[in-house]
């Protein structure tokens, strides 16, 4: 479960942070190790994990698994599996897994093309009656759970030497690089539909060799009990980070301007394409609406324009409700990818239930902090709740 934090400080402190986050948040990894060596580096065997409670969504029942969960465990660093418990019902897990994949990752700085070519397999595990497979490889880019980022290739009869030599593209932007984690599976179809676990690798980018063919050994599914999750992550969830102040009118104290400024999102990931990123916000009960103007691109979208709402009465604070969210922009269409709602949880109004007074408790926190004293500046900094299928 991701961990909430709230980031409660001065203006002074606020501003220095914000200058630090800025800079971690914008550092780039040096790629390394580009070479034109074509021979195979000894085999690495980098973290595996996979084999989790649930398939996807994608229509072609081969045994996928639960990636949300897998991502989880895939930026504690672990070199450990789960069980399958509902997927075992797609796919089966029961070979002694053995044998290595050859991979290459090229990546262009002036495009962001990253390029993943799966070269071949050597001994892999026989999952035939006839002491052959029919293997295929699948290929997600972490933390990307949509099925943009899915690659599939073309499966090979009969054997367990299979030969590929297919490459899958993806674009990331330098910033992005270091977070993202390829999680490359080997599968063996068969007839039943019930697809046979041939092994595992995940891949940092951020611990990468660039542009030289690698041999990694394919790793097998480990109890759960031999998880070890005290390892610092290596990613973090969606967040929001965002100034909020009531800036007091110069007449009449009693009313201002609710403002929130400086938004900046992190970890905006979706599909295979660089995010396109939209944030509004939508002041409750009164359903005043406000949006950014301009989109920002990448996994951490920033704002400097404000969103605004004048002629707040300052004694009414505390029955109001904010809500920030940031959509996803593509060519014919545009949603939500999630949101932060600021309030005080009491699920009514005027006497009325209502939905949008439904803080989660870091978020009900924040808005106490700031009705405590609203014309600071106060620097918040949330996690982004899942997007909602209302329409703002």
């Amino acid at each position: 479960m991701f961990q909430l934090l709230v980031h409660l400080e001065s203006t002074a402190k606020g501003d220095s942070q914000s200058v630090a986050n800025s800079q971690r948040q914008g550092s780039t990894t040096t790629l390394v190790s580009v070479a034109s060596a074509k021979a195979p580096a000894k085999p690495e065997a980098f973290g595996s994990v996979g084999h989790l409670n649930a398939v996807d969504t994608d229509d072609d029942d081969d045994g996928d698994i639960d990636i949300d969960k897998t991502f989880e465990e895939a930026k504690l660093g672990s070199q450990l599996s789960l069980n399958s418990v509902a997927s075992e019902t797609k796919a089966r897990y029961g070979l002694d897994i053995t044998g290595t994949i050859e991979t290459k990752l090229t990546y262009s700085l002036a495009t962001g093309a990253l390029d993943i070519y799966i070269l071949n397999c050597k001994n892999l595990a026989k999952a035939k009656k006839s002491q052959s497979s029919d293997p295929f490889v699948k290929v997600y880019l972490l933390p990307d759970r949509s099925k943009n980022s899915k690659r599939k290739s073309t499966v090979k009869k009969n054997t367990i030497d299979p030969v590929f030599d297919e490459k899958f593209r993806y674009h990331v932007t330098k910033q992005e690089f270091e977070t993202r984690v390829f999680w490359i599976s080997v599968w063996s179809v068969s007839s039943l539909g019930q697809n046979d676990f041939l092994g595992e690798i995940h891949i940092p980018l951020a611990n990468c060799t660039l542009d030289i063919v690698q041999e990694h050994q394919l790793l097998a599914q480990k109890k759960k009990n031999d998880l070890v999750r005290d390892i610092e992550p290596t990613m973090d969830p969606a967040e929001i980070i965002f100034e909020l102040t009531f800036i007091e009118n110069s007449k009449n104290k009693d009313i201002g301007t609710i403002q929130v400024h400086n938004v900046q999102g992190k970890a905006i990931f979706f599909g295979k394409h660089q995010v396109e990123a939209i944030c509004k916000g939508l002041l409750m009960p009164d359903k005043v609406k406000r949006k950014m103007p301009n989109l920002r691109k990448g996994p951490t979208p920033k704002w400097e324009i404000p969103l605004r709402w004048e002629g707040i009465r300052r004694d009414n604070l505390k029955n109001i409700s904010i809500e920030i969210s940031i959509w996803i922009q593509e060519r014919f269409r545009k949603f939500m990818f999630g949101f932060v709602r600021l309030n005080l949880a009491q699920g009514h109004f005027d006497g009325k239930p209502v939905t949008w007074s439904d803080s989660t408790k870091a978020e009900k926190t924040v808005w106490q902090k700031f009705i405590q004293d609203p014309t600071r500046v106060h620097h918040f900094q949330l996690p982004l709740r899942p997007a909602i299928t209302e329409n703002k």
